[in-house]
């Protein structure tokens, strides 16, 4: 009850800027000006008064309407939301109208009016409008459970502006909806690094960067992207406050332990680690449109995904295709020689040949896979120079073996290089540098024989 009567008194105190200094507002400008300043307070009852009076002055004062329908939002009348944002919109398409008035129809789950306002948004001559119109519709389509043109506009939002924090956040969600776990965890990646750099970083900007911990699951993908950085920068000797005051938001506000978090960490280095040693990226050339740039996956239903980049008709451009047999690629765009080529490329995938190596006894049992997995799930747990001299090792072992053991030991090398950069970037890098430098006293840590499996030769199976 005391609570109660402190809030209320709290509201009572709550007064226009503009009738503390000057009076009542008389004008539809003054009552305007004292609504925005409710709205921007959160007191969004006294907001509508105000707008309404400034409308009754003034019936064509657009951004009235278009404000006090957001404002309906927030106290959940969307349908005067919407009739006030219709308004506007009828009398004058308006950018704006459009985004505001889709995102009301998403709160009320009308999802298909939604992707009709911001299909108009993206139609706008201006980037950053556009990448809000995908942006928006991105998350229209998640709520429909349409994961892949969720994903789709949520990576046109992001090319459009690299900094678009709900576009990452939608686009992890449906990720996570499909189990692609490194791709989400990726994204949140992103947020946290976004959030960390932030240039007004404060407790407000953790709140709003990492609202959608609301979303089941969400809460330890968040939490493990942010463990993880903090990892890598206490290792790196960087101050890790930022990560620590992010990581206790994610705890406190999303109902996660510090357990599970660490147990996604462990799901999400595993995940990346397959992701990473199960495609090779090589350039193609002498195809129907002169050449490639490839990256070849063999996905876990044993089909496989080509991307493949090239000029088709003079523009450059990005095509993909999964089959399940090499051979069923499209002619139009491979030749016959070209599919011989990738199929001579898929046999040497790094987890394809540790598969084999594995299966045929070439290493006494030895998991090449599973010894880069638990070497960096032991470094995330522990990071200190014992653990990252086990990093170094294997790295040193493989670029050991890309001067003299082919094209097969380049590949693992770069799917290694790839996973510790995928997560983490300055990690990779340090690795990088001081195995360059030198890597043939780092090729002998550690002692333990099970790491010779890094440097075996590959010949043929």
């Amino acid at each position: 009850m005391k609570k109660t009567i402190i809030v209320l008194l709290m509201a009572l105190c709550t007064v226009c800027v503009f009738a503390q200094t000057t009076g009542e507002p008389t004008t539809a400008e003054e009552y305007l000006n004292c609504a925005v300043e409710y709205d921007n307070s959160g007191d969004y009852i006294r907001a509508i008064a105000d707008y309404t009076q400034a409308i009754k002055l003034d019936p064509n004062l657009r951004k009235a309407y278009e404000y006090r329908g957001s404002c309906y939002a927030s106290l959940g009348e969307f349908d005067k939301g919407i009739e006030d944002l219709t308004k506007i919109i009828n009398d004058r398409p308006y950018t704006l109208g459009y985004i505001r008035r889709g995102r009301i129809y998403i709160q009320k789950g009308e999802n298909n009016k939604a992707i009709e306002d911001f299909t108009n948004v993206i139609t706008s001559k201006y980037p950053t409008m556009q990448a809000r119109g995908y942006d928006g519709r991105s998350l229209a389509y998640y709520k429909m459970k349409n994961y892949i043109n969720a994903i789709a506009d949520a990576t046109k939002a992001i090319e459009l502006n690299k900094n678009s924090i709900n576009a990452y956040d939608t686009r992890a969600c449906a990720y996570l909806e499909q189990n692609n776990k490194s791709a989400a965890l990726a994204d949140y990646k992103q947020i946290v690094t976004l959030t960390a750099n932030a240039e007004n970083y404060s407790d407000d900007t953790i709140a709003q960067n990492f609202a959608g911990i609301s979303t089941p699951g969400i809460p330890v993908v968040a939490g493990a992207a942010v463990y993880m950085e903090m990892q890598v920068g206490k290792f790196l000797g960087q101050d890790t406050s930022r990560y620590q005051s992010m990581l206790q938001y994610i705890t406190d506000r999303g109902n996660v332990t510090q357990g599970e978090i660490e147990g996604f960490v462990r799901e999400g280095i595993v995940a990346v680690v397959d992701a990473e040693f199960n495609k090779v990226m090589f350039l193609l050339e002498g195809s129907p449109n002169d050449s490639y740039n490839i990256t070849l996956t063999k996905t876990a239903d044993n089909k496989y995904t080509v991307r493949y980049e090239g000029f088709f008709n003079g523009v450059n451009k990005a095509k993909e295709v999964t089959v399940t047999s090499l051979e069923a690629l499209p002619s139009a765009d491979f030749t016959s020689a070209n599919i011989s080529d990738i199929s001579t490329r898929a046999n040497i995938i790094p987890a394809i040949v540790y598969a084999e190596w594995k299966q045929k006894g070439y290493t006494d049992g030895i998991d090449a896979l599973d010894l880069v997995k638990s070497t960096l799930i032991n470094f995330y747990t522990t990071p200190n120079t014992t653990t990252y001299s086990v990093l170094t090792g294997i790295y040193a072992r493989y670029w050991k073996g890309s001067f003299s053991l082919g094209s097969f030991s380049n590949n693992a090398r770069t799917s290694f290089y790839l996973s510790v950069y995928f997560l983490s970037s300055p990690l990779a890098i340090k690795m990088s540098e001081d195995v360059n430098i030198n890597y043939v006293n780092l090729a002998k840590s550690p002692s333990d024989p099970r790491y010779n499996v890094f440097s075996r030769p590959y010949t043929g199976n």
